[in-house]
């Protein structure tokens, strides 16, 4: 996650579907895996969408004051209450191991981690915003570009204490069905089972992996479920993929 995304469409539906998983019963946590390395490229650029304010109007006004306002930091999420009001966040940047010793990268990335879990305790539902999603299997916690992933360790980690995660996923270059197989074998030579994928399709194509907790599995489909027959699925802004 970068500050410079915050209030575009993809913040829009992400939102909108962590409200409508976490509702009002279940403790919702935010990891921003925050990135300070802002790139130059076009990304966090699309604010003007207006004709989706309709699915979620309230929602809407308050990215739009965001932007508008020119805050466009993850700091302003929390202080506009666009969450639920139990919502936790970690927001601490991420640390970037480009020039750091192997060890100390290693041992720097793992306090930051270990950090998160302090903050987040007590919550039932993780979300984790990493900028480009799950890393491959030749991405290290040492390589610079690590600061753009979560790793398989660490979302084991946070689904402790019967915790559910949410994996934002930006999809690479391939067919979308055939990225989510791949990425649900990944999961599942964990023993992570997702109980669904939904993709958002507005801008570039953005994934979410839900990974439900038995105590959460039922409420957790269910309401995607439910997400989706609503405006956001009939207007193909969103698609479940069941497994």
């Amino acid at each position: 996650m970068q500050n410079r995304y915050v209030g575009d469409v993809g913040d829009f539906g992400k939102f909108a579907l962590l409200r409508a998983l976490a509702g009002e019963d279940i403790a919702l946590g935010v990891l921003w895996y925050l990135n300070t390395r802002e790139e130059s490229n076009n990304d966090g650029k699309h604010v003007n969408y207006g004709k989706l304010r309709e699915y979620a109007p309230a929602l809407f006004d308050a990215l739009s004051n965001i932007v508008r306002n020119r805050k466009r930091n993850v700091s302003e999420i929390a202080r506009a209450r666009i969450l639920p009001s139990r919502t936790k966040y970690f927001e601490r940047p991420l640390p970037s191991s480009g020039k750091t010793p192997s060890q100390q990268a290693r041992e720097t990335r793992e306090e930051w981690f270990n950090d998160a879990l302090r903050t987040l305790k007590g919550t039932q539902l993780v979300f984790l915003d990493p900028d480009n999603g799950i890393a491959g299997e030749r991405v290290t916690k040492l390589r610079k570009s690590s600061v753009k992933y979560t790793f398989l360790d660490e979302i084991e980690r946070c689904m402790a204490a019967d915790r559910s995660v949410v994996i934002y996923q930006h999809q690479p270059r391939i067919s979308l069905e055939g990225y989510i197989a791949v990425q649900r074998e990944r999961l599942a030579d964990k023993r992570m089972h997702p109980t669904y994928a939904l993709s958002f399709h507005r801008g570039s194509a953005r994934i979410y992996f839900v990974v439900a907790a038995p105590s959460h599995k039922d409420r957790l489909r269910e309401r995607a479920q439910l997400f989706v027959r609503g405006p956001w699925g009939l207007q193909k802004c969103f698609r479940l993929h069941s497994f």
